[in-house]
């Protein structure tokens, strides 16, 4: 009674198997299409989003295989094998389908490392031209700063009543105060001082587009090798799945 039951059943189980693996697939196929509107076969940087967003499907054709040859399995134990034609289309079709997509998958990864190597490289040189672009506007902005400070002290110290005004307000520190006076006693000082204090800011700033550099590197960096072994290594696992079950599946389907 229950395995007349059970086979009863079986028809159903299968169908539904089958159409669930069918739609996987095909919502698959689907995706695939829509990622390649628009195509930008020769840029670097579309490859590598394409080949990302591929890899992070590939798990759904693969279940939908394995629900399509559950499905056929069950017919095949339950008695209920379909006609021999039609039953032998869609397996060799499907694995056929199976085994092209492992040999996209394992052709995806030297093509996406090769990629994500070139964007790396890339981007390493727009941060060095960065850098470097920063480096040259540091004179010209100091030089102009420098400029209208030793504009404003020279006719401060100049004007003595606005000097002594300035001092005895007591808005300017007691070292400051004695900078001044040494100032309007020796020009020659002000040029040494403005030069001494450039010279300071100019390290400064250098130090910190260095580090500024340096930090995006980095990022760069682990960020190309993450992409790489994320997508490389999830590639290479779909294409290993993805060919045994069509190469295997086609040697025994040829054996039968």
């Amino acid at each position: 009674m229950k395995a007349t039951s059970s086979r009863s059943y079986a028809p159903f189980a299968s169908r539904a198997l089958k159409v669930v693996g069918i739609i996987l697939v095909v919502s698959f196929v689907l995706d695939l299409i829509t990622l390649l509107i628009p195509a930008n076969f020769l840029s670097p940087e579309w490859q590598i989003n394409f080949i990302t967003q591929v890899v992070d499907r590939g798990v759904i054709p693969l279940v939908g295989i394995s629900f399509i040859f559950v499905a056929d399995w069950i017919d095949r134990n339950s008695g209920a094998t379909p006609p021999q034609g039609a039953g032998q289309g869609v397996e060799f079709w499907t694995l056929l389908f199976a085994s092209l997509l492992g040999l996209i998958y394992l052709l995806a990864v030297p093509l996406h490392l090769n990629n994500v190597r070139l964007e790396s490289k890339q981007a390493l040189e727009r941060i060095s031209e960065e850098a470097r672009a920063a480096e040259g506007q540091i004179d010209s902005r100091l030089g102009q700063e420098v400029e209208r400070q030793r504009g404003q002290i020279t006719e401060l110290v100049q004007d003595e009543q606005r000097l002594n005004e300035a001092i005895n307000s007591g808005q300017i520190p007691q070292e400051q105060q004695s900078l001044l006076r040494q100032f309007r006693n020796d020009p020659q000082a002000l040029n040494a001082f403005l030069d001494k204090q450039s010279e300071e800011i100019r390290t400064r700033i250098k130090t910190e587009i260095g580090t500024r550099k340096l930090a995006a590197e980095k990022q760069t960096r682990n960020q190309a090798i993450k992409s790489g072994l994320r997508t490389g290594i999830s590639s290479l696992l779909l294409a290993a799945g993805y060919i045994f079950i069509g190469w295997t599946g086609l040697r025994n389907f040829g054996a039968r």
